[in-house]
């Protein structure tokens, strides 16, 4: 936690990019998708960890156990973001099958959405999230992309017993 919250404190950070969290209950494998719980238990530890911030968050659901990772995780990207200064511009959130696009603005068709998500690039894959962002003093927008590639589960230690070490993500 202290990784996160350190960097927190500053008064930049506007945008947390997360590019890997597991569902609420994946250790019951009670099927329930949803992330808020974690999310919101995140948010809250952040601020009890002393930023000046308090987060809200967006992610899309994925379609259970189709995002890779532990079985049951549903592992996917998503955003925490101080609603203080910044929010989702139009939003639309897509759902777990459905394509975005750019359309005419430019503007998001799902705002957030995911890139392709039944591409075959993404089987067994965090799906990748887009979002156009606008400040809420009308000073601008800006969108972002969150892409997760490769998992690194199977890779030992950069400093552990196997020479050369094992990546997972990429051997």
């Amino acid at each position: 936690m202290a990784q996160l919250t350190t960097p927190v404190r500053f008064p930049l950070s506007l945008l947390i990019v997360l590019s890997k969290f597991t569902c609420s209950y994946w250790l019951t494998r009670i099927l329930v998708v949803s992330a808020n719980l974690t999310l919101s238990t995140l948010s809250k530890a952040i601020t009890a960890a002393g930023s000046t911030a308090s987060y809200a968050f967006t992610n899309i659901e994925p379609v259970d156990d189709t995002n890779g990772g532990q079985p049951g995780g549903n592992i996917r990207t998503g955003y925490l973001f101080d609603p203080s200064v910044l929010r989702l511009r139009s939003p639309n959130p897509g759902t777990a099958t459905s394509a975005n696009e750019v359309l005419p603005g430019p503007k998001l068709k799902f705002n957030p959405g995911l890139i392709d998500p039944t591409n075959a690039a993404w089987v067994d894959s965090r799906k990748p999230l887009v979002a156009e962002w606008e400040f809420l003093d009308g000073s601008g927008h800006f969108f972002t992309i969150n892409v997760h590639f490769a998992s690194k589960g199977g890779s030992s230690s950069l400093h552990g017993d196997a020479r050369p070490p094992v990546n997972g993500g990429v051997d």
